[in-house]
């Protein structure tokens, strides 16, 4: 096994992550900028932006080397996960409990967490390493990865570096992906490719694509997608019929 093990790698990447939304939360706008690999300030965000902020001087969080890892501190960028199934959706069940999970998984949306997370080690696969198991019960640090972050009809590109080229993975939130040749050809096994491969749904954010001041719901997300879950379960929203 020791062989095939590919040892993680803690990217030094530059930029700054705003979002309204998490897996398990929606919060004003915050900002989260990287520098290096590692977060280096945390601007608005309410509540959950507060949080971020204090855990910043947890201790042990900047000066200790996770296992496996080769550079000291947790708050690396450790996740840059992205939604494939144009038939997933927002679930208005879940932002009624409080919760936000089903986002992450809309073809298109972004999700960022950080972290120094390395589940397994070189050994033994499918467990989490023990070292890893140790390491955060003797410092009484987080073993895993957290604090993620939701982009929204976001538009990512990507740079070939030997041809010097774009290419256009997301635009305005929709996976490119899907409109490729061979995508439909394989969707068509198992109908019309333009109703296969659909987007059941598009977020709606004021001010982007929908009507309204983005500058008004940044400030109060929650509310915003409160009465967007009512709409649906009372059945007055005008494109999500349950």
């Amino acid at each position: 096994m020791k062989g095939n093990y590919i040892a993680p790698v803690q990217a030094e990447v530059q930029g700054i992550i705003a979002a309204t939304s998490s897996h398990a939360a929606t919060y004003p706008r915050i900002e989260v900028t990287v520098k290096d690999g590692l977060i280096s300030d945390v601007k608005g965000g309410g509540l959950y932006g507060e949080g971020l902020k204090l855990f910043q001087d947890y201790p042990g969080t900047k000066t200790l080397t996770w296992p496996m890892q080769k550079k000291p501190g947790y708050w690396w960028l450790y996740e840059a996960g992205m939604g494939t199934n144009p038939k997933y959706f927002k679930h208005p069940g879940e932002v009624m409990d409080g919760n936000n999970l089903s986002e992450r998984n809309v073809a298109g949306v972004i999700h960022w967490a950080f972290g120094a997370e390395v589940a397994m080690g070189p050994d033994i696969v499918g467990p989490w390493a023990k070292e890893t198991e140790d390491f955060a019960t003797k410092n009484n640090v987080p073993k895993g990865h957290s604090m993620h972050q939701h982009n929204l009809l976001a538009t990512m590109q990507v740079r070939v570096r030997d041809l010097d080229q774009w290419i256009t993975l997301v635009e305005h939130g929709g996976l490119t992906s899907l409109k490729d040749t061979y995508a439909r050809a394989l969707a068509s096994r198992y109908g019309n490719p333009d109703r296969v491969l659909a987007r059941d749904y598009v977020p709606e954010l004021p001010g982007i694509n929908a009507p309204g001041s983005y500058d008004a719901y940044a400030k109060d997300p929650g509310a915003y997608w409160m009465r967007w879950a009512q709409s649906i379960d009372d059945g007055t929203n005008k494109f999500f019929k349950p």
